[in-house]
């Protein structure tokens, strides 16, 4: 459920908006993020 949240911060452009406000770039970088806690904790 968190991986998809995370992954509508880019492709929502509401989501997206709200991010990128703070630092360009910041949408994908918490997409990132949190795909990559999500796959440290499964693995």
């Amino acid at each position: 459920m968190h991986v998809n949240l995370g992954r509508m911060y880019v492709a929502d452009p509401r989501f997206a908006a709200t991010y990128e406000k703070a630092r360009a770039g910041m949408a994908q970088y918490m997409c990132d993020a949190i795909e990559a806690n999500a796959a440290r904790v499964e693995g």
